[in-house]
């Protein structure tokens, strides 16, 4: 198997909520976490674009992971795409990464509380506003 079909068999799996499998690909193929695949996706993205709660947990463990990576055309982080998706679960874990860039404004100049505002995710929104706060 060639890396490259590792990167994609790890997108998969994030994309389709396959822990058991994106384990093994991680550690056993030792794939790197932050590998992008022909979209510039990794496999964080994937997964919060998605909604796979399990996998963002799972991926946030591993040291070394860019929490704060971005898709290059349209510049939304994991944290924008959760909580744009009202993902309130997964918006908590990424709150308490150290280091998560809460201001990441995407192409359409908008962050993720923009999103979570817009679309009226109003536990996340509160999440978000109180993280902001706490850090100054």
């Amino acid at each position: 198997m060639t890396t490259s079909d590792s990167v994609k068999m790890v997108m998969h799996a994030a994309k389709y909520g396959q822990l058991t499998q994106l384990r093994e690909l991680l550690l056993t193929a030792g794939i790197d976490v932050n590998a992008r695949d022909e979209y510039e996706d990794t496999a964080l993205i994937i997964a919060a674009r998605n909604g796979r709660t399990g996998i963002v947990k799972e991926l946030l463990q591993i040291a070394g992971i860019e929490v704060n990576a971005r898709r290059p055309h349209g510049g939304k982080t994991a944290l924008i795409h959760a909580s744009k998706n009202g993902k309130d679960e997964m918006v908590k874990h990424l709150l308490n990464v150290p280091g998560i860039d809460m201001d990441v404004i995407d192409k359409y100049g908008k962050s993720a509380l923009m999103y979570a505002e817009e679309e009226s995710h109003t536990e996340i929104v509160l999440m978000l506003q109180n993280a902001l706060s706490a850090r100054c």
